[in-house]
C-alpha cells in the first residue's frame, strides 16, 4: 500500500503544477501592469527573460534582447504622462508542461483625451521557479 501511495503522490503533484504556473504567469502580468501604471518601466522590465535571445514581435518587425526591448520603450514611452494607464483584459492562459505557459489577451493605453490598445501573444519559461516572458508578440 505504502508503493502504491508513493507512486501516486508525484502524479498528483504533477496534475497542481499548471493551475501553480498560472498563477505565477497572471502575477508576472498583474506585476507589469501596476509597474507601467506607476510609470516605472524597469520594473515593467522584470517580467521579461534578461537575455539576448529574448524577441519582441509587432507590425514593425522582431526586436532581439532584453535591453534592445527596454531602450526601445524608453525612447517610446520617456516619461509616466507618455507611458498612461495600462489596462491588461481578457486574459487567457495555458500550460505546456509544468515550465512552459502561453498567455493571451488585451492590452489598452489610455490617455486624457484618446487611447490605444491591440492583443498580445506571450510564451513564458520558467527558470529557477520563476517565469519569464521569452517571446512577447503584440499587435
Amino acid at each position: 500500500m505504502k508503493k502504491g501511495i508513493l507512486l501516486i503522490l508525484p502524479v498528483l503533484f504533477a496534475c497542481h503544477q499548471p493551475d501553480h504556473l498560472k498563477s505565477k504567469i497572471t502575477h508576472v502580468i498583474q506585476s507589469q501592469e501596476m509597474a507601467w501604471n506607476r510609470g516605472d518601466i524597469e520594473d515593467f522590465m522584470l517580467g521579461y527573460w534578461k537575455n539576448d535571445s529574448m524577441q519582441f514581435i509587432t507590425k514593425k518587425g522582431i526586436r532581439y534582447g532584453w535591453k534592445e526591448t527596454l531602450n526601445s520603450y524608453k525612447k517610446s514611452y520617456p516619461s509616466k504622462e507618455k507611458m498612461g494607464i495600462l489596462h491588461f483584459g481578457e486574459l487567457k492562459i495555458n500550460c505546456i508542461g509544468t515550465s512552459v505557459g502561453h498567455a493571451t489577451g488585451t492590452w489598452q493605453i489610455s490617455y486624457p483625451k484618446d487611447s490605444i490598445g491591440g492583443h498580445f501573444s506571450l510564451l513564458f519559461k520558467t527558470f529557477e521557479g520563476k517565469p519569464k516572458i521569452i517571446v512577447d508578440h503584440t499587435w
